[in-house]
This record gives C-alpha cells, sequence and structure tokens, in this order.
C-alpha cells in the first residue's frame, strides 16, 4: 500500500464514509487515506487494516469558527499530511463540503500536493439546500479556494438527488445521503480507470 500510485484521500465524515465502501474493494494500485479532526472516527477507521488515517489539528481549538478550523488544522498538520502522499503520483480528494473540517482542510490537502508534484483531483459534493446557507457558504468559499489549485475540479450537487428521490415512497433523509455517496463511488471508479489507463 505505501507504494500505491493512486490515493483516495477521503476528507471529513463523508469523505470517510465514501473509504468505508472502497474498503470493501479489492484495488492493489489504489491507497485508501481518511484525514479529519475527530481521532475517534479515525480510530475506527483503522481498525479496517486497509485505511490509512492522519489526524490533523491536535493543538487547534474546536472552537474555531466556520472552515478556520479545518483549516488551520491541516495547515499545523502539514507534515503529516505530506508524508501520507508521498508515494502517489495522483490522488483524489473526496469530501461533502459545509462542514468546518472538510471545508477549511481540503483546499490545504490540494495546495501541499500540488507543491509536491502530485496530480490532485478534487470530488466535492455540495451540500444539500435543506442543509442551510451557513453550509453552502461555507462549501462555495472551499469551491472557489480549489478552482486555482487542482488539476482537475469536480463537483456534484446533491440536490439533483432530491427531485429523483421525491419520486420514491417511503424515501427518508438518510437514503438521500446513501444516494449522494453512491453517485460519488461511481464517479471515482470512473476516475480511477481513466488515471490508470493513462499510466
Amino acid at each position: 500500500m505505501e507504494n500505491s500510485k493512486i490515493k483516495i484521500v477521503g476528507v471529513g465524515e463523508e469523505g470517510e464514509n465514501i473509504l468505508k465502501r472502497f474498503a470493501k474493494e479489492e484495488n492493489p494500485n489504489v491507497d485508501l487515506l481518511a484525514i479529519d479532526v475527530d481521532g475517534a472516527a479515525l480510530n475506527k477507521l483503522a481498525k479496517t487494516g486497509v485505511i490509512r488515517t492522519v489526524l490533523i489539528g491536535k493543538n487547534v481549538s474546536i472552537g474555531l469558527e466556520g472552515a478556520m478550523l479545518g483549516e488551520r488544522a491541516a495547515e499545523e498538520s502539514a507534515a503529516e499530511i505530506k508524508k501520507s502522499i508521498d508515494q502517489a503520483n495522483a490522488i483524489i480528494i473526496v469530501a461533502t463540503l459545509g462542514g468546518k473540517a472538510a471545508s477549511g482542510a481540503t483546499p490545504v490537502i490540494a495546495r501541499l500536493a500540488k507543491e509536491m508534484k502530485i496530480k490532485t483531483v478534487a470530488l466535492m459534493s455540495m451540500p444539500f439546500l435543506f442543509e442551510g446557507a451557513r453550509r453552502h457558504k461555507l462549501a462555495t468559499t472551499a469551491i472557489e479556494k480549489l478552482k486555482p489549485i487542482c488539476d482537475e475540479l469536480l463537483v456534484h450537487r446533491n440536490d439533483e438527488l432530491v427531485e429523483q428521490m421525491q419520486n420514491k415512497k417511503e424515501s427518508k433523509v438518510s437514503d438521500l445521503f446513501k444516494a449522494a455517496n453512491e453517485v460519488v463511488c461511481d464517479k471515482i471508479r470512473a476516475k480511477l480507470t481513466e488515471l490508470e489507463s493513462a499510466e
């Protein structure tokens, strides 16, 4: 795994949920890496034996406003992040934006990868509208920061699924999040095929 050419980097809770799905799939050319400020969540992922973890922001106050938490945490842990991706030719960063950790940390992670001349693809999910204007503002700001950094930025808008799911009886909010993650997984698989065939 240390010599994997492609790394899928899940940032924050939903990024980690994506990694859990890929942990069940065998691909010797792909390494799975979770980055978060939540040590308890990372400890659970580490128990899979196939997902590496990096805890960021050990000395950063969780009370920081907006995306400042994730940004400061990633900056503080830059050395650990760089070490965790230094064997990669390409990384696919995946996260659902809107939360403080993912929205702040993801642009920093992308910047560090570019400084290391690693091909950087970001597959970002925008929050559902019902999650509120604050989360959308954080997500939009993160997207604007990612645009000039990434080699490729793919943005998935979760609200595209709402109309589809409304046609299904007994659909729940949890079903929306599961469906959103599956769409993202399909996009990652397609991108992996593209990257592997380009090597």
